[in-house]
């Protein structure tokens, strides 16, 4: 992590800790000093792709932090077996990926 995204992260998670609500683009982009919109959305969308943060296209002040678990979580979902049932029960594989996933979430 950039000492940028550092700052961007600290200042998204203090203000939503002080407000109840995310800061918009301008917000954040004034904070750390830039002159550029496109600027941040870059900074915000890395930290996006670092699973630091999560947020709804289209839908002002939707920044969310991500919490370690959840992250942990999602990357466990993207690995996740093709589901397949032998009648009422799920396939050996799919139950020993729910208990690895089960344990890192808990870690």
């Amino acid at each position: 992590m950039t000492n940028r995204q550092r700052q961007a992260l600290d200042f998204i998670s203090a203000f939503i800790e002080v407000r109840g609500y995310s800061p918009s683009y301008n917000e954040i982009m004034q904070e750390l000093g830039f002159r550029s919109g496109s600027r941040i959305h870059d900074l915000v969308h890395s930290l996006v792709d670092q699973d630091l943060i999560s947020i709804r296209p289209g839908c002002a002040r939707s920044i969310r932090i991500v919490a370690p678990a959840e992250a942990r979580m999602r990357e466990a979902l993207e690995t996740a077996p093709p589901i397949s049932h032998a009648g009422p029960v799920p396939s050996i594989e799919y139950v020993r990926w729910f208990e690895k996933i089960r344990k890192k979430a808990l870690a």
